[in-house]
């Protein structure tokens, strides 16, 4: 079943800015990021340990939202650029 869901100018608006404040705030992260020579990805792991200090490599894949082969050459990357150490 298909619903077709007609939003007023009124109720799309605030979500037009939350999307524009969206944008802006990922750009700005992408620009601050690219100084460091870093990717989102890697930028989301270091994040993440920040935040929440060390942790598996395994649940930083999940709490980063990619594959474990994918986060162990994230995390070989970060450090190669001496960013984390194992």
């Amino acid at each position: 079943m298909v619903i077709l869901l007609v939003l007023t100018q009124k109720k799309l608006l605030p979500v037009s800015i939350i999307l524009r404040a969206a944008q802006s705030i990922q750009e700005v992260i992408r620009k601050d990021a690219a100084r460091f020579d870093l990717n989102p990805t890697e930028f989301a792991v270091l994040e993440l340990l920040y935040y929440k200090g060390d942790q598996p490599i395994q649940l930083i894949g999940k709490k980063v939202l990619i594959s474990s082969s994918s986060i162990t050459y994230e995390v070989d990357k970060l450090e190669q650029k001496k960013f984390v150490v194992r």
